[in-house]
Parts: structure tokens; sequence; C-alpha cells
């Protein structure tokens, strides 16, 4: 993930996947990125960050016929 800076609003970061059996679900079960926050109907993380530091978080795809792919991404806050 690009860094971002406590205070400025990001540059939205579009998710997509392929492969497997569409349609696709999208969710973040433990999404902690203060001021910022994942939309899953457009698989969009945005938002302006209101706290310093790094920050894990996982976004997960779900498949037509129950494949779940979680992959965990790191975004440091300047």
């Amino acid at each position: 993930m690009p860094a971002g800076t406590n205070g400025v609003a990001y540059t939205p970061v579009v998710f997509t996947a392929n492969g497997g059996s569409p349609p696709y679900t999208w969710s973040a079960p433990n999404f902690t990125v203060p001021g910022m926050n994942f939309n899953a109907s457009t698989q969009t993380l945005s938002g302006t960050p209101t706290a310093s530091g790094t920050f894990s978080f996982t976004i997960q795809v779900e498949d037509n016929v129950n494949h779940i792919v979680p992959i965990t991404y790191s975004i440091t806050i300047y």
C-alpha cells in the first residue's frame, strides 16, 4: 500500500479480483485505519487518515462457490 499523511486525503485504491467464480463479495473484517474506510460495494480504500503509524488490515474476497481469499496489507501513515 502507498504511504499516506495524517490529515491529508489518501488517494483511493480500488481492489480487483480475477479467477474463481464471479460474482465476488468483498469485506474487510479487521479494518482499523483511523479516518479511512473500505467500501465493500466499490472495493475502494479511501478517506483522510487521522492518526500516524503503521496499520495492518485484511481485505478478503469470496467468490460464488464460497472460496475465500484473505490478503493482509500494511499501510504507513506519516
